[in-house]
């Protein structure tokens, strides 16, 4: 929720690990902040819309994925043009 607090950011974030995806939801946003919106699953077969987000952060995730290019492949899918 940071970026969402300092930023105005609408934040999606996904996570493999069912421990790193309850603690998340755990978390209170601050008031008057766009409430994060946590999802649980590969980022390998993630059903993000085409061209959907902006900006794509990976936080020491992309040295575990088990297909680099595939990974690669779907940030470059759902990020937008520019």
């Amino acid at each position: 929720w940071l970026l969402a607090e300092r930023h105005g950011a609408h934040v999606t974030a996904l996570t493999l690990s069912p421990v790193q995806y309850r603690y998340a939801q755990a978390i209170p946003a601050p008031p008057s902040t766009p409430t994060p919106r946590y999802l649980l699953g590969d980022w390998l077969q993630n059903t993000l819309p085409d061209r959907s987000a902006d900006v794509v952060i990976a936080l020491e995730s992309t040295e575990h994925m088990r297909d680099l290019a595939g990974c690669f492949a779907q940030i470059s899918r759902v990020l937008r043009p520019g």
